[in-house]
């Protein structure tokens, strides 16, 4: 009988243990949040008015050393260029090539803003490594061909700690991959360019019921 008692307690261990594997490692693919660095802005304009702009965005200059990461990154922010609902309509530029230089952002077609960016570092992290990723974005007047904002963001995601269990070794939460470090930074962009809300019209005093210094 006691030997059947514990038998019975060594199944139970085993299963109970099996389904907190099963529970931890489902655990250990939760992803860490992304950490954003405020925007350093070198150059805004003087008000950010209300107005129906139509925005095309470029991939962006990329490392030699990762192919492809300017299409992915400029394709992060057109989506959330997209998703922020500033522009009357947004395009991704054609070809995975960056754009031309300002000079040449006449070639935007009828766009009135052209967005282009450039990765100054970029850590593209497996999951259970870092990933860090720094890109300058310009924001260009077409008409003018002038800059009307320029930005530098940086952003990265370091995995969990990893946790000693009993029978095995937890490696933590993962990190973000740079695809979604870019997407948070698409984001930062268009807080920082939406326009505030406009003032609501105050009402005008009327001057034959304002009370002058003296009256009562």
């Amino acid at each position: 009988m006691t030997r059947k008692i514990l038998y019975g307690l060594v199944v139970i261990l085993i299963l109970g243990g099996s389904c907190g594997c099963i529970q931890d490692i489902r655990d250990a693919w939760s992803y860490k949040p992304v950490d954003c660095k405020p925007p350093q802005v070198y150059v805004k304009p003087p008000y950010v008015a209300h107005k129906p702009y139509r925005l095309t965005v470029s991939p962006f200059t990329e490392p030699p050393h990762l192919r492809g990461a300017g299409g992915a990154v400029g394709a992060a922010y057109f989506q959330e260029m997209l998703r922020s609902g500033l522009f009357t309509n947004v395009v991704m530029a054609g070809g995975s090539q960056p754009a031309a230089p300002m000079a040449d952002a006449g070639a935007a077609g009828d766009m009135d803003l052209a967005l282009q960016g450039n990765i100054l570092s970029v850590l593209a992290g497996s999951g259970d490594t870092p990933s860090q990723l720094t890109v300058e974005v310009q924001l260009i007047d077409v008409a003018k061909r002038q800059v009307i904002w320029y930005v530098r963001q940086e952003a990265s995601s370091e995995p969990g700690p990893f946790v000693d269990k009993i029978w095995f070794t937890d490696p933590g939460a993962k990190a973000q991959s740079y695809q979604a470090l870019a997407h948070a930074l698409g984001s930062q962009l268009a807080q920082i360019m939406t326009p505030p809300p406009e003032p609501k019209d105050k009402p005008v005093p009327d001057p034959f019921i304002t009370k002058t210094k003296g009256s009562y």
